[in-house]
């Protein structure tokens, strides 16, 4: 499969068409449900991915209205996940079409971590071998990495796939409200819009006052992300911190030599809010550790909340 990748810098009206009543009396009771069934069971109402276990306990991906926040610790590869499940996405769903009345099928991906140059230096880097190294590379070494073995394609507006639209603000330069907006422009410029990934929540500004208090900031922030899922009927992937207690107790199971670190970790130990976890309707800690024996590091992956349907596991 051939994919598309699209880095712009601009600014951004698309409705889903949220269903807000019903009435079981009414004559058209039996179309609405017909309506719901259907749309539940398209191939584009699931984004999956690439690793088996990860749709396994997503149920089995992604689902439109949806809030998916993924937790982890300091530097522990939040954004460096949010950035794979993107590029994964684009590759795994074969059953969406290229084009939705003549706009291409495209993931958002809003990144306040990271600059668009750090994003593109990551995906080469999840592409290329071990000892390429992106500072000595040319710009045809580069875009053949990502074309040849990313498989994103930059130069055919035909090629089949999904694309991604890179958009970057910087910390708190935007709020929730903004997200409305690109989203619009996206669909009036040859875009649908199909999931928002947000790197991170705790960047992002609250349409309402917080005072100064980020605690009720980043609560309001999970509330207005869920909003937008149910809006569009999008999923929308996001990623906060753990806090300062759930940092300690993985360093301290990592001093006793202890494996699968991320199971002493519970929803507890998130940083900022509670609220985020309230709002989520997935939610999921994250740890990068490495192997006693082979030395390998690998991801681990702990779900804590689900409501998103029936899990493999």
């Amino acid at each position: 499969r051939v994919s598309k990748l699209v880095i712009k810098m601009k600014n951004s009206s698309m409705s889903a068409g949220l269903l807000k009543s019903l009435n079981f009396a009414s004559p058209d009771f039996g179309e609405v449900v017909r309506g719901i069934v259907n749309k539940a069971q398209s191939p584009s109402a699931i984004l999956q991915t690439g690793i088996r276990n990860l749709n396994a306990i997503l149920g089995p991906g992604f689902r439109g209205g949806k809030l998916y926040t993924i937790l982890g610790m300091s530097g522990k590869f939040k954004s460096g996940t949010l950035l794979n499940i993107a590029d994964q996405i684009t590759k795994f769903n074969p059953c969406l079409e290229k084009v939705v009345d003549g706009r291409r099928n495209t993931l958002l991906f809003i990144t306040m971590e990271n600059s668009i140059d750090e994003t593109v230096e990551r995906l080469y880097n999840m592409y290329a071998d071990p000892t390429d190294d992106f500072l000595r590379a040319s710009p045809d070494d580069v875009l053949t990495v990502l074309r040849d073995k990313g498989h994103f394609c930059f130069d055919n507006d035909m090629a089949d796939g999904i694309s991604i639209e890179l958009r970057y603000y910087s910390n708190m330069e935007i709020t929730t409200n903004e997200i409305y907006r690109i989203v619009d422009d996206m669909e009036a410029n040859g875009m649908h819009c199909i999931g928002v990934i947000l790197d991170y929540i705790k960047r992002i500004n609250s349409v309402y006052p917080s005072n100064g208090d980020e605690t009720l900031r980043v609560t309001y922030v999970a509330k207005e992300l869920k909003t937008i899922a149910l809006h569009y009927d999008i999923p929308v992937i996001t990623a906060q911190q753990i806090n300062r207690m759930g940092n300690a107790v993985v360093d301290s199971a990592m001093r006793d030599g202890k494996q699968d670190l991320i199971r002493f970790v519970g929803n507890s130990d998130i940083g900022g809010a509670w609220g985020v976890i309230e709002e989520a309707d997935w939610v999921a800690i994250i740890n990068l550790e490495r192997h006693v024996k082979t030395g390998r590091t690998y991801l681990t992956i702990k779900r804590t909340k689900n409501r998103c349907g029936q899990c493999d596991v």
